[in-house]
C-alpha cells in the first residue's frame, strides 16, 4: 500500500512543518526551536535570492543577523552562547572551519520522501 500525504503552507508554514517532523528525534526546547527556525528563515531566503556557499553560511550567522535574531527572540549574549553550545552538541548548528551552518538535514526541500517498512 503507498501513501502519500502532501502538505501546503506558505514557506514559514513549510519550514515550521518541516522542522516539526525532525524535533522529534532532536529534542529541542522551545526556545532552541525558535532560533533553529529564525537562522533556516534567513537560509532558504538567502538561497531564494541565489546565494551559495560558502558565502551562503557567512551570511546567514553574520554579526548583523546574529544580533538581530538575539533581539528578535530576546536572547542575552550570555544566554547565546549557552544556545549556540547545545544546538552544536544536538548537531543542529554545524561549525566546518570556524564556519557555522545549520545542518542541511534541516533545509527544508521541494519534496521529502519517508519509506517505512512493515516487518
Amino acid at each position: 500500500m503507498k501513501d502519500i500525504l502532501t502538505t501546503r503552507a506558505d514557506r514559514d508554514g513549510i519550514i515550521d512543518t518541516y522542522l516539526k517532523l525532525f524535533n522529534g528525534g532532536l529534542k529541542l526546547t522551545d526556545k532552541e526551536f525558535a532560533i533553529l527556525k529564525e537562522f533556516v528563515k534567513l537560509h532558504v531566503s538567502y538561497m531564494e535570492e541565489g546565494v551559495k556557499e560558502p558565502f551562503l553560511s557567512e551570511l546567514v550567522f553574520s554579526a548583523k543577523n546574529i544580533k538581530q535574531v538575539k533581539l528578535d527572540l530576546e536572547i542575552t549574549k550570555q544566554n547565546w552562547n549557552n544556545y549556540k553550545q547545545k544546538l552544536q552538541d544536538k548537531k543542529v548548528i554545524l561549525n566546518i572551519d570556524g564556519i557555522y551552518r545549520v545542518n542541511p538535514m534541516l533545509i527544508p526541500r521541494q519534496e521529502i520522501t519517508f519509506r517505512f517498512e512493515v516487518i
